[in-house]
């Protein structure tokens, strides 16, 4: 009989603990259904030393993230509307700098970006979008190396020697020479000055 009891015993223990993690678990469930409805995730994709976690909610890519073999963070992806194009991804160096940073998104009919490039180091590389006149780009040491001008469809690039000194200065229009194409050595005496029009030399 005192065996019985036992056993008895320790059937209700167990019932009670089951009992206890299913009204646990179903009122996770509830509190998460509203976030994961219709979401399927994948984990541990191995490119390399890289591994990657995708996750898809009615079949769009909406979350991404990447990680070095030690775990920590290589790149972020996050779908921010459901266009399709608008989303936000930024990627890390080994050392957690930031390696790039995107953004992307819509107004109206027209899509717009910003992207940022950065060395190991942190100093800026690149920074451009549609939204930015100028774009600047610059070598590891922080030496500005180029900047484009954006004014509509006109665009005026100019690149730099080590230093500062121009190196070259052109006139764009809807991505054809149209303007002023000038150069200069490394001692600043001008070596070229041409016309253009339409993508024509005409001086």
């Amino acid at each position: 009989m005192k065996q019985a009891g036992t056993i008895l015993l320790l059937v209700m223990i167990f019932c009670s603990v089951v009992f206890g993690y299913l009204i646990v678990q179903s009122t996770y469930k509830k509190k998460n259904v509203p976030n994961y409805t219709k979401l399927e995730t994948i984990h541990s994709l191995q490119y390399g030393d890289i591994s990657v976690e995708r996750y898809y909610r009615n079949g769009a890519n909406v979350k991404a993230f990447g990680f070095y073999k030690d775990g920590s963070m290589k790149s972020e992806f996050y779908l921010t509307d459901n266009t399709g194009y608008s989303s936000k991804f930024i990627s890390y160096f080994p050392n957690r700098q930031i390696e790039t940073k995107s953004i992307k998104w819509i107004e109206g009919d027209v899509k717009h970006f910003i992207y940022e490039e950065y060395f190991e180091n942190g100093k800026t590389r690149r920074r451009e979008g549609s939204k930015i006149d100028k774009w600047e780009y610059y070598d590891e040491i922080g030496e500005l190396t180029m900047i484009n001008l954006h004014d509509g469809d006109r665009t005026t690039e100019t690149m730099f020697f080590p230093g500062g000194r121009k190196q070259d200065e052109s006139e764009f229009l809807k991505g054809q020479r149209d303007g002023h194409w000038y150069q200069w050595d490394s001692s600043g005496t001008q070596t070229k000055n041409e016309l253009y029009t339409n993508g024509v030399k005409i001086h």
